[in-house]
């Protein structure tokens, strides 16, 4: 098993520790995996022969050729930990190059009194999610017909919104969710472009007005979406966007810029 500890991993860190880089682990310390306590008996580096493709490709990433791979900070390590309570030792993999540093718990760590869980405790999670979401509820229900769903504001006829035809998505059986896109404030383009994720997958056939899931390339003759027809235009959001005109090795590569250049009489560009 390999380990990836972070806020945006498992959105847990336990209260009553610090921060580390894996190279300072040494035997005693306390970590934390699968919100469970578990002590460190031993920590030894990755042989670079037993590496996998994703330390292999962490390295040529990270690395970038500054450090030998035997004296690369980052490199992988194995680790054998026991449960802080005592039980059967585990052996895991870290990966300090998919996560820097490592939380360890001070030895006296805060435990809730209820459960004997590390705090916060789940039910701490449980209790602050279903508050978040009742009180994302209460704001829904609030929106009057003809609102905003990003603001809540009246929407009216001389200002640019959207409407997503269909089920409401963010508030079954209410009308069809309408947007601002004005560039004012308050600023409903974002929740616009988040909602229409939903309503674009919710039923087979749709397809984005606000956003594009294609790769776009600005040619010197003009933009090209891998997504056309369906793609909106240029001026929305795209997976990736590479614009071939502010790169001269770019349009001495590509195919349409060369031919566009050519019948446009337009001198292809030299590298710099």
């Amino acid at each position: 098993m390999s380990l990836f500890w972070s806020r945006y991993g498992d959105s847990w860190t336990p209260e009553g520790g610090e921060q580390r880089e894996w190279r300072d682990l040494a035997p005693g310390d306390l970590i934390q995996l699968g919100r469970k306590v578990w002590r460190v008996r031993e920590t030894r580096p990755v042989p670079v022969a037993d590496w996998d493709e994703h330390d292999r490709q962490g390295y040529e990433t990270r690395n970038r050729g500054r450090a030998a791979e035997e004296d690369w900070p980052l490199r992988p390590v194995y680790l054998i930990l026991v449960p802080a309570r005592g039980g059967k030792a585990r052996h895991v993999k870290g990966r300090p190059y998919a996560r820097p540093r490592v939380y360890v718990l001070h030895p006296h760590y805060p435990v809730c009194g209820e459960c004997g869980e590390p705090w916060p405790c789940p039910e701490i999670d449980i209790t602050r999610e279903v508050r978040k979401n009742a009180a994302e509820m209460d704001r829904l229900a609030a929106i009057m017909p003809g609102c905003c769903w990003g603001c809540g504001e009246p929407v009216t006829a001389r200002q640019k919104s959207i409407v997503f035809e269909g089920g409401n998505l963010l508030l079954p059986g209410a009308g069809p969710a309408v947007f601002h896109l004005r560039r004012g404030k308050p600023y409903c383009g974002p929740a616009a472009v988040a909602y229409e994720k939903k309503w674009v997958k919710a039923e087979p056939g749709r397809h984005p007005r606000l956003h594009c899931t294609g790769n776009l390339v600005i040619h010197v003759d003009g933009p090209e979406c891998s997504e056309e027809p369906f793609c909106p235009g240029p001026k929305v959001g795209h997976a990736t966007c590479m614009n071939h005109r502010h790169y001269a090795a770019y349009v001495r590569k590509c195919v349409r810029c060369l031919d566009a250049c050519a019948q446009l009489g337009i001198a292809v560009p030299e590298e710099a």
